[in-house]
């Protein structure tokens, strides 16, 4: 697996996480561009967030 591979993995409750650069991360919103993703981790410390097109095929800028 290539480390910047945009991956998708289901919850048991079945929701969808987004798994970018070994870190995990959960839909906040979505408008008519693109999809922001926050970290997953709930730490403090997790580093920000991740923009990508409506797909999620593309990531737009971290």
């Amino acid at each position: 697996m290539e480390r910047d591979e945009i991956q998708f993995v289901s919850t048991q409750r079945n929701q969808q996480k987004l798994v970018y650069k070994g870190r995990c991360y959960t839909l906040k919103r979505m408008n008519r561009n693109d999809k922001c993703w926050i970290c997953a981790s709930g730490r403090r410390g997790c580093p920000g967030k991740l923009y990508t097109n409506l797909d999620a095929t593309e990531v737009i800028r971290t």
